[in-house]
């Protein structure tokens, strides 16, 4: 039976570690992006850097203009900007904007956005020789003022060279360091994730394989169970239900059949009575005759339900059978019956092997179909013919007992297999039991039984497996009786 509270809190199990699963692998998605957008961020900040202390070397070149040679030595002279609009202001303004984005290299800044991971990373480039950006930039910076103040001239040419000096050398070489060192840094930072993610994605494989296997496949096996259960329940309510259908026709056919003979005798009895009373001899005799062949009826209605009864409860062993045996027996057994030499036998037994089998049932089923052809006999008939063929076909032991008897009615075929079915009770008295029970012993060996009309009169078929797993088959079709 299945726990349908244990899969609930299993399938809860696992809905939360994928669900767990996911949620991180989205984390660690959008940490990745942040960092790598902070990381774009700040190599395009130090990329700008270098760009910048190039561009105030460069204003500060073509900002002022030299005065004439006369007044070169003259320490008094003030430079003169250039006569450009605002060019002074631009100077100012691109020296504020390198010294913030240095800022925000280091330290953060609000407006330019970068955090101080820049100066983290690169801290040997920034606070440690060789390099020393850091005072390299503040330098800079410093001497950039003091170009756009007012003082000598001779001394700010003097900066200006200091400045392109560095420029154009150490600072330049220190910024190059420190955008290759990001770069360096952010392709570190995505092998990283890269590696956590596919750790995170083996885990989740793991995770699912574990799941699949303490989780799924014991619901799947659960559920698969139950519902061969409850099939097999069904199977089992539809066999009982055709079972107890089947004996209640038993009960009622067999009570009547069973009461028919012996009123009948109890009548003729009495008639028989009457007549010694009376000294009527000759009728007493002819009313035994007659009790005599109603209790020989019953006689026969008896064993056919004994034998009956034995098919459905007689559980049998397997053996080795030669159906040529049983076939070559079943003949001398019925040599007996009336008109036998009458019809002519055609045997035609090609399967010379033996199959491991029921042996009695198999017996039963022989007997039965070629008991059948001869009191079936047509009496307008004047060649009455029996053939008995035994084959194999693709692995099947096939039994046909063909005959020009009275056949079975068109509008009767399909009870020819049901329970007290009686086609011709003119010509023969029978139970009504034969080809019943010639069915149920097919079935419990794993068989089949087939009728065909021929026109002019019949083929009964029988055929089953050469090697059929008929503990199986005869088990199941045993529990179906």
């Amino acid at each position: 039976m299945i726990n349908y509270k244990s899969i609930g809190l299993r399938y809860i199990a696992a809905l939360s570690l994928i669900a767990l699963f996911v949620s991180i692998v989205f984390a660690m998605s959008s940490l990745s992006q942040k960092s790598g957008a902070l990381n774009a961020k700040i190599i395009n900040v130090s990329g700008r850097q270098r760009m910048l202390s190039q561009n105030i070397t460069l204003l500060a070149l073509e900002s002022f203009y030299h005065a004439d040679k006369a007044y070169h030595d003259t320490a008094s002279l003030a430079p003169q900007w250039s006569s450009a609009p605002n060019a002074r202001a631009q100077y100012l303004e691109v020296i504020n904007l390198f010294e913030r984005s240095h800022s925000a290299l280091i330290s953060g800044d609000p407006d330019i956005e970068p955090s101080g991971q820049a100066g983290s990373v690169a801290y040997d480039i920034y606070f440690e020789e060789p390099y020393l950006l850091d005072q390299q930039i503040k330098e800079f910076i410093e001497a950039a003022r003091k170009i756009s103040a007012d003082g000598a001239y001779k001394d700010k040419v003097n900066t200006l060279q200091r400045m392109s000096l560095m420029s154009h050398g150490p600072l330049l070489e220190a910024l190059d360091r420190v955008v290759s060192r990001m770069e360096e840094y952010d392709i570190e930072q995505l092998q990283k994730m890269q590696k956590m993610e596919l750790l995170f994605y083996i885990g989740a494989l793991f995770i699912l394989l574990l799941e699949a296997l303490f989780i799924f496949w014991p619901s799947y096996k659960g559920i698969k169970q139950a519902l061969l259960d409850k099939q097999r329940l069904e199977e089992t309510q539809t066999s009982l239900d055709g079972a107890n259908t089947e004996l209640e026709q038993f009960a009622y056919r067999t009570s009547h059949d069973l009461r028919g003979p012996l009123a009948s005798a109890i009548g003729v009895l009495d008639l028989i009575a009457k007549f010694i009373k009376s000294g009527e001899t000759e009728k007493a005799l002819q009313g035994i005759e007659t009790t005599k062949f109603s209790l020989s009826q019953l006689t026969n209605l008896i064993q056919d339900i004994l034998v009956l009864t034995k098919a459905k409860t007689y559980e049998e062993s397997l053996t080795e059978v030669s159906p040529t045996e049983l076939i070559i027996e079943a003949m001398d057994k019925l040599s007996y019956m009336d008109n036998f030499d009458k019809v002519r036998v055609i045997r035609d037994l090609r399967f010379t092997k033996k199959l491991r089998t029921q042996r009695d049932r198999l017996n039963l089923i022989i007997e039965n179909l070629i008991s059948n052809a001869f009191k079936y006999q047509n009496p307008l008939s004047d060649e009455p013919f029996l053939r008995i063929v035994t084959y194999e076909l693709d692995g099947l032991f096939i039994l046909e007992v063909i005959d020009n008897g009275l056949g079975i009615p068109l509008d009767q075929e399909h009870k020819i297999f049901m329970m007290f079915s009686r086609f011709h009770p003119r010509v023969s008295f029978g139970s009504g039991l034969g080809l019943y029970m010639i069915k149920k012993s097919a079935d419990l060996l794993g068989g089949e039984m087939e009728y065909e009309n021929t026109g002019n009169g019949s083929i009964f078929r029988f055929y089953m497996p050469i090697d059929p797993p008929l503990e199986v088959k005869g088990a199941e079709a045993h529990k179906s009786l």
